[in-house]
């Protein structure tokens, strides 16, 4: 007499947004490493092996994700074939579920990193804010720059630095050294000692203004308060009518 085995139906459930699988239609928990799809997703992320994931894991508020971290480290789900999915599967967390947490995850770890690094950004925006003194290019930080022989005499520091000596050729003499001096003035860009003013950077500027308050570039950075005394909103009007403010927006 043969006895057919009958092999059980394969447990399957339907996730919460209805897309995956015929009819959203996915291996249930004790058959999770037959969703390839979810399995291959954990496995990209680096959910096991990352630390703030672990930790966004423990802090989250949906009791769920607590226990898929609880799963993760009972012996049993190790000796699955996709401990993973399995634990996801096991504490009822789908894969679109999955994939907005650790979207939020991530977004929180990078908000957290850029307020982390505030401080030594803004510390850095406030040096590039500053006004500083720089080399001139026109005169390359000497002060004066060469000038020709027999400007005015009234040119701001026209003078001669020092005299050099030149050889020429004369008709009678032959050649004979003889001294030229060299002229010079003022640097024309009006440097102090080599150095010009410069702004600080303008961006910087504007940023750190705004962080404290002191402008507002969302909308007019200029109120204008006119008493009207009482009178009526006609008179008032009239007064109004022939002042013409033009205000930039902010």
């Amino acid at each position: 007499m043969f006895v057919m085995a009958i092999k059980p139906r394969r447990k399957l459930i339907q996730e919460r947004d209805g897309v995956r699988g015929v009819g959203g239609l996915v291996p249930a928990g004790s058959d999770a490493h037959l969703d390839t799809e979810y399995a291959r997703y954990l496995d990209d992320i680096g959910l096991a092996s990352d630390p703030a994931l672990k930790a966004a894991l423990a802090s989250s508020p949906d009791i769920r994700f607590q226990l898929f971290l609880k799963y993760l480290a009972l012996p049993s789900s190790a000796k699955t074939k996709h401990p993973l999915v399995y634990c996801a599967k096991r504490a009822t967390i789908d894969m679109s579920e999955m994939m907005a947490w650790v979207s939020k995850a991530h977004n929180a770890r990078a908000l957290a990193l850029a307020q982390a690094a505030a401080p030594k950004i803004n510390q850095a925006m406030a040096v590039d804010a500053e006004s500083r003194m720089i080399c001139c290019e026109r005169c390359d930080g000497l002060g004066f720059v060469n000038a020709d022989e027999g400007l005015p005499p009234e040119t701001p520091g026209y003078r001669i630095l020092r005299m050099i000596s030149r050889k020429v050729k004369d008709p009678e003499l032959g050649e004979v050294t003889e001294e030229i001096p060299v002229w010079i003035r003022d640097c024309p860009a009006g440097c102090t000692r080599g150095k010009l003013r410069e702004p600080g950077d303008e961006f910087s500027r504007e940023k750190l203004l705004e962080q404290t308050g002191a402008i507002n570039r969302k909308g007019m950075g200029i109120q204008i308060i006119n008493n009207l005394g009482g009178q009526s909103m006609p008179s008032a009007v009239a007064r109004l009518d022939p002042m013409v403010i033009e205000i930039e927006p902010g």
